[in-house]
């Protein structure tokens, strides 16, 4: 049982048939172990897969293998959602996270000028919201088996840090369960879920010590995060074979 699972699991137990709150949420949330101790987790790291490139776009092997599978299945017309989806999806996820959380105009005292690219980008809410809504549109389009795979697949990425790795892999997760509870919610509905989950702190970001937290932590406000140390996790789970993903996942 993975963490979103688990705690969606005690927040069932937390309502004793009565309608949820925020309150309740947040009491079973925080009767869960501490969000830093993910990064113990095997099930939050990824082992590292050899990358490569995929009409320019730089990706894992597994990644390609599963991309050049919808190719052919835009080329040869077989049926299913097809790769302008899939590359619709990630404009979409990265335009909304941007439009939802726009670039402040200064960076925190933490953070260096030179990191600030990098910081707009990763480790923050805007980077939670993105992995998440990312991860729910994948799920409406692809099924979730399939878009589990991908992200997984996307995470075994060399020289991915380990604290940005889990925060990534927990809020996949997320936008996963929010679309597989929410099936005929639209695109639009989908992101507003997403930000219902971020408002209510189900999401994890990196506080200023590049340490996981949840998204509302009082310490770690929009655009307060700080950036993951470049240090790489131990062990994980394998990442997924893409030729087996995209044979079972999706074909049959």
């Amino acid at each position: 049982m993975g963490l979103v699972d688990e705690l969606v699991a005690r927040i069932e137990a937390a309502k004793n048939g009565q309608q949820e709150s925020k309150t309740q949420f947040q009491e079973a949330r925080d009767s869960l172990k501490n969000p830093k101790d993910i990064l113990k987790d095997p099930r939050y790291q990824v082992e590292a897969a050899r990358e490569t490139k995929f009409f320019g776009w730089k990706v894992t092997v597994p990644e390609r293998t599963m991309l050049e599978y919808l190719l052919l299945d835009s080329l040869h017309s077989i049926g299913g959602p097809q790769i302008e989806n899939f590359y619709t999806i990630y404009k979409q996820a990265n335009n909304e996270a941007i439009e939802r959380f726009p670039d402040p105009s200064s960076n925190p005292d933490h953070i260096r000028s030179e990191d600030r690219n990098r910081w707009l980008s990763t480790d923050g809410h805007r980077d939670a919201f993105r992995h998440t809504y990312w991860n729910s549109l994948l799920t409406k389009d692809f099924g979730e088996p399939w878009a589990a795979d991908y992200a997984t697949a996307h995470e075994a990425t060399p020289n991915n840090w380990a604290a940005s790795e889990a925060m990534d892999l927990h809020n996949n997760e997320v936008g996963r369960r929010i679309a597989t509870d929410n099936p005929d919610a639209s695109p639009e509905e989908l992101a507003d879920l997403v930000r219902q989950a971020l408002d209510n702190g189900e999401l994890i970001v990196l506080d200023k010590n590049g340490e996981p937290v949840w998204n509302n932590d009082t310490n770690t406000p929009v655009c307060g995060h700080g950036l993951a140390a470049k240090e790489q996790g131990e062990g994980g789970q394998p990442a997924p074979d893409g030729y087996e993903v995209a044979v079972n996942d999706y074909y049959y």
